[in-house]
Protein backbone atom coordinates (compact mmCIF):
# COMPACT_ATOMS: atom_id res chain seq x y z
CA UNK A 1 0.00 0.00 0.00
CA UNK A 2 2.02 3.02 -1.18
CA UNK A 3 -0.44 5.67 -0.10
CA UNK A 4 1.13 6.35 3.15
CA UNK A 5 4.68 6.60 1.59
CA UNK A 6 6.16 10.27 1.13
CA UNK A 7 5.56 11.10 -2.12
CA UNK A 8 1.66 11.03 -2.05
CA UNK A 9 1.89 13.55 1.30
CA UNK A 10 4.13 16.15 -0.58
CA UNK A 11 1.53 16.28 -3.89
CA UNK A 12 -1.11 16.73 -1.32
CA UNK A 13 0.93 19.70 0.35
CA UNK A 14 2.34 21.05 -3.26
CA UNK A 15 -1.46 20.96 -4.69
CA UNK A 16 -3.27 22.90 -1.32
CA UNK A 17 -0.32 25.23 -1.25
CA UNK A 18 -0.52 26.30 -5.26
CA UNK A 19 -4.31 26.31 -4.74
CA UNK A 20 -4.56 28.72 -1.91
CA UNK A 21 -4.30 31.67 -3.77
CA UNK A 22 -6.27 30.47 -7.28
CA UNK A 23 -8.14 32.58 -9.42
CA UNK A 24 -10.87 30.21 -9.47
CA UNK A 25 -12.86 31.01 -6.52
CA UNK A 26 -16.38 31.68 -5.30
CA UNK A 27 -19.20 32.82 -8.70
CA UNK A 28 -16.06 32.26 -11.07
CA UNK A 29 -16.80 28.65 -10.04
CA UNK A 30 -20.10 28.77 -10.44
CA UNK A 31 -19.41 29.68 -14.52
CA UNK A 32 -17.28 27.74 -15.54
CA UNK A 33 -19.50 24.20 -18.25
CA UNK A 34 -17.53 21.16 -17.42
CA UNK A 35 -18.45 19.47 -19.93
CA UNK A 36 -17.49 22.33 -22.41
CA UNK A 37 -14.04 22.53 -20.58
CA UNK A 38 -13.77 18.36 -20.96
CA UNK A 39 -14.58 18.38 -24.47
CA UNK A 40 -11.69 21.43 -25.23
CA UNK A 41 -8.97 19.28 -23.41
CA UNK A 42 -9.82 15.75 -24.71
CA UNK A 43 -9.70 17.84 -28.60
CA UNK A 44 -6.50 19.05 -27.38
CA UNK A 45 -5.41 15.69 -26.39
CA UNK A 46 -6.32 13.76 -29.25
CA UNK A 47 -5.10 15.92 -31.60
CA UNK A 48 -1.54 16.04 -30.49
CA UNK A 49 -1.51 19.38 -27.83
CA UNK A 50 -0.66 19.05 -24.60
CA UNK A 51 -2.55 21.07 -22.38
CA UNK A 52 -1.10 22.53 -19.26
CA UNK A 53 -1.08 21.03 -16.02
CA UNK A 54 -3.37 24.71 -14.97
CA UNK A 55 -5.56 23.81 -17.00
CA UNK A 56 -6.12 20.15 -15.55
CA UNK A 57 -5.76 21.17 -11.69
CA UNK A 58 -8.34 23.89 -12.43
CA UNK A 59 -10.75 21.47 -13.94
CA UNK A 60 -10.61 18.89 -11.15
CA UNK A 61 -10.52 21.65 -8.73
CA UNK A 62 -14.33 22.88 -9.92
CA UNK A 63 -15.31 19.64 -10.87
CA UNK A 64 -14.61 18.05 -7.62
CA UNK A 65 -16.67 21.56 -6.12
CA UNK A 66 -19.14 20.92 -7.97
CA UNK A 67 -19.68 17.72 -6.51
CA UNK A 68 -17.93 15.48 -9.27
CA UNK A 69 -15.61 12.88 -7.85
CA UNK A 70 -15.60 10.70 -10.98
CA UNK A 71 -12.02 11.41 -11.97
CA UNK A 72 -11.16 8.48 -13.73
CA UNK A 73 -11.26 10.36 -17.27
CA UNK A 74 -8.78 12.79 -15.92
CA UNK A 75 -6.02 10.17 -14.60
CA UNK A 76 -6.77 8.37 -18.40
CA UNK A 77 -6.02 11.63 -20.07
CA UNK A 78 -3.01 12.33 -17.65
CA UNK A 79 -1.60 9.19 -18.99
CA UNK A 80 -2.41 10.04 -22.67
CA UNK A 81 -0.42 13.25 -21.90
CA UNK A 82 2.13 11.28 -20.78
CA UNK A 83 2.05 9.02 -23.68
CA UNK A 84 2.63 12.32 -25.52
CA UNK A 85 5.54 13.18 -23.14
CA UNK A 86 7.27 9.98 -23.71
CA UNK A 87 7.20 10.30 -27.59
CA UNK A 88 8.52 13.69 -27.99
CA UNK A 89 11.50 13.48 -24.94
CA UNK A 90 9.34 15.96 -23.18
CA UNK A 91 9.46 16.74 -19.50
CA UNK A 92 6.51 15.89 -17.15
CA UNK A 93 5.39 19.25 -15.03
CA UNK A 94 5.59 18.61 -11.64
CA UNK A 95 1.81 19.65 -10.82
CA UNK A 96 0.69 17.22 -13.58
CA UNK A 97 2.75 13.99 -11.86
CA UNK A 98 1.52 15.60 -8.30
CA UNK A 99 -2.17 15.70 -9.48
CA UNK A 100 -1.72 11.95 -11.20
CA UNK A 101 -0.49 11.01 -7.79
CA UNK A 102 -3.14 12.31 -5.39
CA UNK A 103 -6.21 11.12 -7.92
CA UNK A 104 -4.61 7.45 -7.73
CA UNK A 105 -3.96 7.58 -4.56
CA UNK A 106 -7.19 5.97 -3.29
CA UNK A 107 -8.30 8.96 -0.87
CA UNK A 108 -12.32 9.64 -0.40
CA UNK A 109 -14.06 12.61 -2.41
CA UNK A 110 -14.38 15.05 0.31
CA UNK A 111 -10.47 14.41 1.04
CA UNK A 112 -9.81 15.31 -2.87
CA UNK A 113 -12.27 18.14 -3.00
CA UNK A 114 -10.34 19.64 0.70
CA UNK A 115 -6.97 19.33 -1.06
CA UNK A 116 -7.97 20.59 -4.81
CA UNK A 117 -9.95 23.60 -2.64
CA UNK A 118 -6.72 24.58 -0.89
CA UNK A 119 -7.93 23.97 2.37
CA UNK A 120 -5.74 20.63 3.95
CA UNK A 121 -1.94 21.86 4.49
Amino acid sequence: DFRALPIVTQAMSNLSIGLRDSPLRGQSLLQVNLDEEWQQIARMVSSGIIPSAERIKEYVQVSLLKGNSDMQKVVSCIADILRLEEERCYSTEAMLKDILVVLESGRPAQELKQIFSGTVS
